[in-house]
């Protein structure tokens, strides 16, 4: 019974744990902004709209001081995300001579 339908009262619910803001809403929210925003820019992948719980999450911890003051824009996150591809693409490239 792994799969088991999720109560109203867990969806319900403003962080993964209850009311308050845990140690797996810090580690997960960082995973779900690279998820959105690199997804979109490498690949072209949104989280879909019909996710509506995932998407009331999301927006319940971009409200948070904690994440807005350490979370970096959008666009700096892909200027540094393409940077690091960059390098490891630099690292690995054949020169042929």
């Amino acid at each position: 019974e792994v799969f088991r339908p999720i109560s109203k009262d867990v969806l319900e619910q403003r962080f993964l744990t209850g009311e308050t803001l845990c140690c797996f809403d810090t580690e997960l929210m960082p995973k779900l902004q690279h998820i959105r925003v690199a997804g979109k820019f490498f690949v072209g992948f949104e989280i879909p709209e019909s996710m509506t719980h995932l998407w009331s999450y999301i927006r319940e911890m971009y409200q948070l001081d904690a994440f807005t003051q350490s979370c970096p824009a959008d666009q700096v996150h892909m200027h540094l995300k393409c940077l690091f591809v960059c390098r490891l693409l630099s690292q690995h490239t054949v020169h042929l001579v």
